[in-house]
Order: C-alpha cells, then sequence, then structure tokens
C-alpha cells in the first residue's frame, strides 16, 4: 500500500479483465434504518464513468441486501 491522494492510504486494485487500478482509501459515515456506520472505502478517478463500481465493501455492504438498479438510478437497502 502507498500514499496518494492528499496522504491518503492508496491500494492497487484487479478488474475481472485484469486490468489494474490504485484507489485510496476513506471512511464516510452511512446512515440506513436508523444506525450510524463508519465505513472504508476505497475511491478512484481511474475507473469507468459509465457504470461505477463499489469498492470497501466491509462493515456495511456485508451486513445488509444491497440492490443496485442502475436503469432506475436507486440502489435498495433491506
Amino acid at each position: 500500500m502507498g500514499s496518494s491522494k492528499k496522504g491518503k492510504e492508496t491500494r492497487e486494485f484487479t478488474t475481472a479483465n485484469q486490468g489494474k487500478f490504485i484507489a485510496y482509501k476513506e471512511i464516510l459515515t452511512l446512515m440506513a434504518c436508523g444506525k450510524v456506520y463508519d465505513c472504508p472505502f476505497y475511491i478512484s478517478s481511474e475507473l469507468p464513468r459509465i457504470t461505477p463500481i463499489i469498492l470497501g465493501q466491509e462493515g456495511f455492504f456485508n451486513n445488509f441486501k444491497i440492490t443496485f438498479d442502475l436503469k432506475e438510478r436507486q440502489i435498495i437497502i433491506v
């Protein structure tokens, strides 16, 4: 892991087609169902903008069923 984006921790990731990209770690606070979660996310400007990829799923996304409806531009959390 390295350091970039104003001293943030960085990490290299591999895409499904074996492409490589660098992302930096950010802790974001999410609120769902009346609870607050501080979740680590990795953010990158190197990803395609048409269908963004969400990284850093541990701490929130592994605790709920999440549905991404890109056509309707909705995220459903159960």
